[in-house]
Formats: C-alpha cells, sequence, structure tokens
C-alpha cells in the first residue's frame, strides 16, 4: 500500500523521488561516515583483486572506468545547462501567455481555471530550473589530486595494483554522486516536460476562448 502511495505521489510531483534517494544517501553517509565509507570502498575493491592476475590489462580497464565516469558527469552538466536554457525561453513564452487572457466579460468563467494552469506552469518550469542548477552544482567527482598523489607516495602504494585499487575505490565513490545528478536532471526533465504541455494548453485555450467570446487578436 505504502509503494502504491509512493508512485502515485512520485508521479503527481516528480520531486518525491529524488527526495526519497536523497534521504537514503544521506542516512548511509550519516550512519557511516565518509572516512569509514572509503577505507570500506578500498578494502571490497583490495579483497575482489585477485593476487596474481594481469595487472597491465586490470589497469587499463580501470583507467577507461574512470574516465568514462568523469565523462559521464560533463555530459550530465550539459545537459542540465540545456535545461536551464530552455526553461529560459519556455518561461519567456510563459509571459507572453499572460497577456493572450480573454478580458471580454463573457470569457469570466474562464479566467480561474486558466489561470491555475497559468500558475501550474510557472511553478513546474520554475521547479526545473532549479533542480537542473541542483545537478549541476552537485559535488565534483573524487579523482587524481595533488594531495592523493602525495598520499600514495607517502605510504608507498604506487604500484600497478595499488593504482587500480584506487581508481576502482574512486568509481565506486563517485557512484552517489552521480546517481544525485542523474535523479536530480531527471526530476528537471519531467517537470520541463509538463511546463511545456501547461504553457501549450493555456495557450491553446487561450486563443478557442477568445474565438468563442468574439475577441480574437487582430493579426
Amino acid at each position: 500500500m505504502s509503494f502504491n502511495v509512493h508512485y502515485l505521489v512520485s508521479k503527481l510531483w516528480p520531486p518525491c523521488e529524488a527526495w526519497v534517494v536523497d534521504r537514503r544517501l544521506n542516512q548511509r553517509k550519516q550512519g557511516i561516515g565518509d572516512d569509514a565509507r572509503w577505507e570500506s570502498i578500498l578494502t571490497e575493491v583490495r579483497t575482489a583483486l585477485p593476487r596474481h592476475a594481469g595487472y597491465k590489462s586490470l589497469e587499463i580497464i580501470a583507467k577507461e572506468i574512470r574516465k568514462s565516469e568523469t565523462k559521464r558527469k560533463e555530459t550530465l552538466d550539459e545537459k542540465a545547462s540545456l535545461f536551464v536554457a530552455a526553461t529560459g525561453v519556455a518561461l519567456s513564452i510563459g509571459v507572453l501567455a499572460a497577456s493572450l487572457f480573454p478580458d471580454k466579460q463573457g470569457a469570466e468563467p474562464w479566467v480561474v481555471p486558466l489561470g491555475v494552469l497559468y500558475l501550474l506552469t510557472l511553478i513546474h518550469l520554475f521547479s526545473a530550473v532549479y533542480y537542473a542548477l541542483i545537478a549541476r552544482r552537485i559535488t565534483a567527482l573524487a579523482s587524481l589530486s595533488a594531495d592523493t598523489f602525495m598520499d600514495c607516495l607517502k605510504h608507498r602504494q604506487w604500484g600497478r595494483r595499488d593504482r587500480i585499487i584506487l581508481a576502482i575505490a574512486q568509481a565506486r565513490w563517485n557512484e552517489d554522486v552521480l546517481l544525485r545528478k542523474v535523479n536530480y536532471l531527471s526530476v528537471a526533465e519531467d517537470l520541463f516536460v509538463r511546463g511545456l504541455f501547461l504553457i501549450s494548453s493555456v495557450v491553446v485555450l487561450n486563443i478557442l476562448i477568445r474565438l468563442m467570446t468574439g475577441n480574437a487578436p487582430v493579426p
């Protein structure tokens, strides 16, 4: 029953799904802590990595995984930027749509439902911009840095096996970051599509009402 309610609420308002995922990730983060989680990931990778294996080929794969994670983040950030720009255009159309509201007395019964549709349009489009911006602002991925390099040298952990462990551990660490980005971007996309549908409905209904009430715009 709770699943059905959650599914229904998520369909009615897409951000609910992102809120649930965020809460789960935050609870896991608070329960174990960043340092403990990092050590847990390192231990898991060390245990899974065979002692005697073709480390050369495994290192190539590990580097490709790290490169893929970085490319995926860049793609998500670019898509979020496109949503911000596209939603800005849609909001401009929304402002223009407000000027189309019928002003004759015969159209008065339609003013309230059209106003509600217009308000829902603005809520969805502004929310789409908000979640697209959040998707871009989420913490950067774990990657190689000067501190990482010096730490590896300090602990004499710069053999091929150590490099593989570090690359895969960073990729595992980044999964939560990318999951947040994907969720927020998915929410922005759903809100944007709904906003476009609503603004299209407002424009079409306005035109129909003007034609029905003899208040059609002069070309």
